[in-house]
């Protein structure tokens, strides 16, 4: 996987959801830029 500035970048993690008992739920977002590395560690 390349990692070029500006290149747009989608973050995921899975998070325990408490509302909802032991249900996990996956959360995304978009990244861009110079900082888009960053959230790629979660």
């Amino acid at each position: 996987m390349s990692r070029r500035p500006g290149r747009q970048w989608v973050a995921c993690f899975s998070t325990q959801d408490n509302t909802k008992g032991s249900t996990y739920v996956r959360k995304c977002w978009i990244v861009w830029g110079p900082g888009a590395h960053l959230a790629s560690r979660i």
